[in-house]
């Protein structure tokens, strides 16, 4: 069974840090529980700025030191992550453990999009990623990137609409029972590879 650590409805009293520049934002526009969820800093605006450069938006949540390893849970709504324009990877220590091909995906048309639109999302709009985090103090960090090969002109966009939206952040400690972390292996790509 997991525990929820944060719906961003209220202060969870989680370590949460982000840089100023396009820092994540508590959003009523779509929730998995509750009426908020956290919305990554870039937005279609972004198409605006972008110059060549990637434009980052991270959040990172630092664990305590009593932090007991295990595996942690939680739920992405995204307009558009199509490769080479936006990508989407968590880090823990720096290290990729949700790679930008697993969370790649198709933009879901504005018809489908005003069709499903409302505070409280059907489930089929969020997608629900799972990672193994050690033992102890840990950052991890949810990176959502506009360019992130830094091209000087991007592929034309089907639609003008980004956003990405995170909820229901959930943690499953590992048991006695469980493999160590060194011989886990995550999928999350449905492919058992």
């Amino acid at each position: 069974p997991s525990t929820q650590l944060d719906s961003f409805d209220q202060n969870s009293g989680l370590e949460w840090t982000m840089p100023s520049m396009d820092p994540w934002e508590f959003s009523t526009t779509h929730a998995y529980d509750g009426s908020k969820s956290i919305s990554s800093g870039i937005s279609s605006s972004t198409y605006d700025q972008m110059g060549g450069e990637p434009i980052y938006s991270n959040l990172t949540l630092t664990t305590a030191s009593n932090f007991d390893a295990g595996v942690l849970t939680f739920r992405i709504k995204a307009n558009s992550l199509n490769l080479p324009n936006e990508a989407f990877f968590v880090t823990v220590d720096g290290e990729v453990e949700l790679p930008p091909n697993v969370t790649a995906r198709k933009s879901r048309s504005a018809a489908e999009q005003s069709e499903n639109d409302s505070n409280n999302d059907g489930e089929e709009d969020w997608v629900e990623y799972s990672i193994p985090v050690g033992k102890g103090k840990q950052e991890i960090t949810w990176v959502h990137v506009y360019n992130p090969f830094g091209l000087e002109s991007l592929p034309s966009m089907e639609e003008d609409i980004v956003g990405l939206w995170m909820d229901d952040l959930r943690y499953a400690p590992f048991t006695n029972n469980d493999a160590g972390l060194k011989e886990l292996e995550m999928t999350n790509g449905g492919d058992g590879a």
